[in-house]
């Protein structure tokens, strides 16, 4: 249960600094686009209403599946609202990949909520369920996704 609960911590944090990568931004203007800043803050938004929910989830010693699984439904919402917004003209690709990790980590959160499950009466699968889990390429995708754009000039000043 334990290594459950600091797989989870460990995404989620990592997760949220990739995603913060695309807080601030500045730079060209295109008519038919939004500006890179506008852009920046449109997903600080949602990404600020996305760590006010999960927050206290990272927080607690052990997460529940119930946890887990409002962690799930909030990193789902996050992907929608990511979705909705329009990035700077030449950025669309870092833009969908950013949203396809959101919703693939949201999605790959469900194993790990059935890990915590059945920690107690099966460990063998929590086990599998837990490594499943660690192996999900959704977080590698969104820090490329957001190392892209802080290249592109969507700086968060790291």
């Amino acid at each position: 249960m334990r290594r459950v609960a600091r797989a989870l911590a460990t995404a989620l944090l990592l997760a949220a600094l990739a995603l913060s990568v695309t807080a601030c931004g500045g730079g060209a203007n295109d008519d038919a686009k939004p500006t890179k800043a506008a852009y920046a803050s449109e997903v600080r938004g949602v990404m600020d209403e996305m760590e006010a929910t999960y927050g206290d989830a990272l927080t607690k010693p052990s997460a529940t599946p119930e946890d887990l699984e409002a962690v799930r439904a909030s990193l789902l919402d996050t992907a929608k609202r990511l979705e909705a917004i329009t990035p700077p003209a030449g950025l669309e690709t870092e833009h969908e990949d950013l949203v396809a990790g959101v919703r693939g980590l949201g999605d790959a959160i469900k194993g790990l909520a059935e890990a915590s499950r059945v920690a107690d009466t099966n460990p063998a699968r929590a086990k599998r369920l837990t490594k499943e889990f660690a192996k999900d390429p959704s977080l590698a995708r969104i820090t490329a996704a957001a190392a892209k754009l802080q290249d592109a000039g969507v700086d968060a000043g790291l």
